[in-house]
């Protein structure tokens, strides 16, 4: 179990992590990115609006030119009235590159809160290394306890030639517990722990109808 006054200890660290700065940070970053978000939107809303005019158009806006007529422009005047094809394509090539550049910018906003996402949780895990260090030794503990049950079990199958049950299961669990990136360093075998050994030193003496091998250790099998 893990110590209450570490735990306790632990809960004031956190109580007393202060990360306001990179919160404001991350709220500012994050209304950049709905602005741009917006403009984008807004970017593409007229791409698709050009596309959409340009797909129909087949002549002069004639209403176009009959207003600028009754405006009183003159007939080379009124025929220029809109803006023409290659002004709207022309457009439509800048807001694409506005856009582009506006991804760009999204993509940086983005790279800068996940930035300061990592400072804030490496703050947290400063804080909470004891507990994982407290974790990390019960673990090793509990392991180390299960090897010897794991030798245990062995003893005991081996002297009764029973209880296999146990000692597979035992068996399994501790090739779990050992080797690279596991809870223990790999070893080759556990001992017996003495008090299993006294206990079943009876059996050593029973005679010939129950031959009995008395074992100091068992192998692990990975």
């Amino acid at each position: 179990m893990i110590n209450k006054t570490l735990l306790a200890n632990i809960a004031a660290e956190l109580e007393a992590l202060d990360i306001s700065a990179q919160n404001a940070r991350v709220e500012a970053l994050q209304a950049e990115l709905a602005d741009i978000g917006t403009a984008i939107d807004t970017a593409e809303t007229r791409c698709r609006a050009i596309a959409d005019a340009l797909a129909a158009r087949s002549g002069p806006d004639a209403v176009a030119i009959a207003d600028a007529l009754l405006d009183g422009a003159t007939a080379m005047a009124a025929a220029d009235v809109g803006p023409g094809d290659d002004a709207m394509c022309a457009e439509r090539e800048t807001l694409r590159a506005g856009i582009g550049e506006l991804n760009r910018r999204a993509e940086a906003v983005r790279r800068e809160i996940e930035d300061v996402r990592n400072a804030a949780q490496a703050l947290a895990i400063e804080r909470t290394q004891p507990l994982a260090d407290a974790i990390a030794a019960d673990l090793r503990s509990t392991a180390q306890r299960l090897l010897q049950g794991f030798a245990a079990a062995a003893a005991l199958n081996e002297c009764t030639k029973g209880h296999g049950n146990v000692r597979i299961a035992a068996e399994q669990a501790a090739a779990a517990l050992t080797g690279t990136n596991k809870l223990l360093v790999w070893q080759r075998s556990v001992e017996v722990p003495a008090e299993v050994s006294e206990a079943l030193g009876p059996l050593l003496t029973m005679g010939p109808a129950l031959p009995v091998r008395r074992i100091l250790s068992a192998a692990i099998v990975p």
